[in-house]
């Protein structure tokens, strides 16, 4: 924590960090092109794609064509691969779809998604469908979540759930420019909670 406080005090202005997903679930925001974000979540993951007691790396980088890729290093999976692409965008205001694949790799067993998400004021509200044709973790999910955004504070629930699976993730982190800092509470089923602290960078390249 005392490093993430000198990092704070020390980042130059970029960027604003905001997230392209939220605890559980991705959203039809896209990183602009030339932009990327690196994120630590630790103590416990969120992601459909890791274990509970996962520790996650990864980066995200955006590209042209409102497409968005990344690589996550997840305990015991190994290298992991997302991607995204949002044909749908209309203006800052308006509604916006993405299609994309998260769970790609040796260790993998790929995840397809569609979402859409739609600003409201300060608030994001988020809906979709996520299935894994394999069907490791899961066969198909719906997905419904909302982001709240009021000064350097953003809240975000989402929830996932199918005959079997139930889960729902709720955080609250600080925004100061590039960096966000969050922590989360996840539970399974109704019964099992587990909790995650994120810290996440964002820079454009040449800053």
């Amino acid at each position: 924590m005392r490093c993430a406080i000198i990092a704070l005090l020390l980042l130059p202005l970029a960027v604003p960090a905001v997230p392209t997903g939220l605890n559980l679930m991705p959203t039809a925001d896209v990183l602009d092109a030339g932009v990327t974000r690196a994120e630590y979540e630790f103590n416990h993951s969120g992601k459909l794609y890791a274990a509970p007691d996962a520790t996650v790396v990864g980066t995200q980088v955006g590209s042209f064509f409102a497409m968005e890729g990344g690589i996550d290093n997840v305990t015991d999976r190994g290298t992991l691969y997302n991607l995204k692409w949002r044909p749908i965008a209309d203006g800052r205001r308006g509604l916006r779809a993405a299609l994309g694949a998260q769970n790609l790799g040796s260790d993998g067993t790929p995840q397809y998604y569609a979402v859409a998400t739609k600003p409201m004021g300060r608030a994001r509200l988020s809906a979709g469908v996520i299935t894994e044709p394999s069907g490791r973790d899961f066969t198909t999910l719906g997905m419904v979540g909302l982001a709240l955004r009021g000064g350097p504070v953003i809240v975000k629930v989402d929830h996932v759930w199918n005959d079997r699976v139930d889960r729902s993730g709720v955080s609250i982190g600080l925004v100061y420019h590039t960096l966000a800092v969050s922590g989360a509470m996840y539970t399974a089923d109704g019964a099992s909670k587990e909790y995650a602290v994120t810290v996440s960078f964002v820079n454009r390249f040449g800053n």
